[in-house]
């Protein structure tokens, strides 16, 4: 019976996941910015003169490693002479118990940082729901797209309040790259 149980929620899974192409963009915005049917967070802040392209690639490159603390590990990809950094990061969001499962959840993102005299953008973008689903003491792996869990997800009053908890934590994420950018002195220590 443990069994059925399992091989039915994956099977259901399985079927909402292939469903990328009928994703309800509208529900997805109430909650997230979305560009070309993902979310994508994306600004262009621009500064006074005095934050050359040299101080902001340097607070890009601090913020990554201090956000994600192995910037080794997250950096997949940088050019000082083209001026950007494309790191890999992710937070971590359990669920609640809910009818018979947890779920363990581990949200991955992009960040691609741009930056130029006085100005940088920044962009969040490539969000991917990677769980662990328990079921009667017995789990799966699953990792999908994040558009595709939430257009598949039920409108409850909870699923509402866990979206806003998301979206607040990506916020927060975004506003401490936001203040990390504007710092002018690093000790030489």
């Amino acid at each position: 019976m443990k069994k059925l149980k399992l091989i039915l929620v994956l099977f259901i899974i399985s079927i909402a996941s292939q469903s990328i192409a009928q994703l309800n963009i509208e529900k997805i915005k109430k909650y997230f910015p979305v560009e070309n049917k993902k979310i994508t967070y994306t600004k262009i802040v621009k500064l006074d003169s005095s934050y050359t392209s040299e101080l902001l690639y340097k607070n890009a490159k601090k913020w990554i490693i201090d956000q994600f603390k192995s910037g080794k590990d997250v950096i997949q990809s940088e050019d000082k002479e083209q001026l950007y950094i494309i790191g890999k990061g992710f937070f971590q969001h359990n669920l609640c118990h809910m009818l018979l499962f947890t779920s363990e959840c581990k949200y991955w993102f992009t960040v691609n940082i741009e930056v130029k005299d006085g100005r940088y953008k920044y962009t969040v973008y490539d969000v991917i729901y990677n769980y662990r689903l328990t079921i009667n003491n017995t789990s799966q792996y699953i990792r999908e797209p994040f558009e595709v869990y939430l257009s598949n997800a039920n409108n409850s009053k909870r699923t509402r309040e866990y979206y806003t908890a998301i979206a607040s934590e990506f916020n927060s994420i975004i506003k401490n790259l936001e203040n990390s950018m504007i710092i002018k002195e690093h000790s030489d220590w």
